[in-house]
């Protein structure tokens, strides 16, 4: 082959690779804080208390155009796939312990969400708390099925002869 062409061809593959990984990584600019809030804190009663954090990034309409779950930031589209096969929350030894799923998320509307966890890692039984997030005006909230505003969920740990072995409650608003 022709060196020119050859050089065209590695020009037009560095270019390309280029923009794939700008596209690829276009979700890890940080949210925007003047469009930005957490919509909801996890803490647990473990791990030092950690906390998981979720956050949304709004447009000047209101709808969502991005979505951050700890490190992860998500465009909407991006975070609607996630959402429909479940973005794993918290992981031990290669086991889902909280998966946050829903299958009909909308930019502008909200929808139901389904936190899947662990409850018992011996027997690998599961649970889920469902939420449902709405909009009202310009305003997100994530709700019970009571219909009580949730801003925060802590984890309260099961334990077998003082080992965790899942997920025993889950608390709203409780910290």
């Amino acid at each position: 082959m022709n060196s020119k062409i050859i050089s065209s061809l590695t020009y037009v593959a560095l270019i390309s690779t280029f923009f794939l990984t700008l596209a690829k990584n276009s979700y890890s600019v940080p949210l925007d804080p003047g469009n930005s809030y957490q919509l909801l804190t996890i803490k647990t009663d473990e791990d030092n208390n950690k906390l998981y954090n979720i956050n949304l990034e709004i447009d000047n309409d209101s709808n969502i155009i991005r979505g951050q779950f700890e490190d992860e930031i998500y465009t909407i589209e991006q975070l609607i796939n996630k959402l429909k096969r479940g973005i794993v929350l918290q992981k031990s030894e290669g086991i889902d312990v909280m998966v946050l799923s829903s299958h009909d998320m909308s930019a502008e509307s909200g929808g139901s969400m389904e936190l899947k966890y662990l409850m018992n890692g011996i027997l690998r039984t599961y649970d889920k708390f469902k939420m449902q997030l709405r909009r009202d005006g310009h305003q997100w909230a994530l709700y019970t099925e009571q219909d009580k505003i949730i801003n925060t969920l802590f984890i309260e740990t099961n334990k077998f002869l003082g080992i965790d072995i899942g997920i025993k409650n889950i608390l709203v608003n409780n910290f």
